[in-house]
């Protein structure tokens, strides 16, 4: 498994503590860049970020998502909890989405 601390993508996209094997950060990155690409459609943003926590008990991982996008005037905000990292980020991510077309639907 790798435990990384901070990851950066095209410069404007950070993943902090994601703690996944080489084939599952392959996938985050893709699920993270296709929602980057919808939210970009919406409004360019300056900075992605998503934080990773993970908590074991008694041998099962739970998994807790922090996203965080800033655009020029303000930022979006998105968590969740659960045992599947991959629903949790698509989880996180469709909330700063939806987030953003409200906002961008009020301009």
């Amino acid at each position: 498994m790798t435990h990384t601390k901070l990851i950066e993508l095209n410069g404007s996209i950070v993943l902090s503590n994601f703690k996944l094997d080489e084939t599952e950060l392959i996938v985050a990155k893709k699920i993270i860049g296709n929602f980057a690409e919808k939210i970009r459609n919406f409004q360019e943003y300056k900075e992605i970020k998503l934080e990773m926590k993970m908590h074991s008990k008694q041998g099962a991982k739970n998994y807790e998502m922090h996203a965080f996008v800033e655009f020029d005037g303000w930022k979006a905000t998105s968590e969740s909890r659960g045992i599947n990292p991959f629903v949790l980020i698509n989880e996180v991510m469709e909330k700063v989405l939806n987030e953003t077309k409200h906002k961008n639907i009020e301009k």
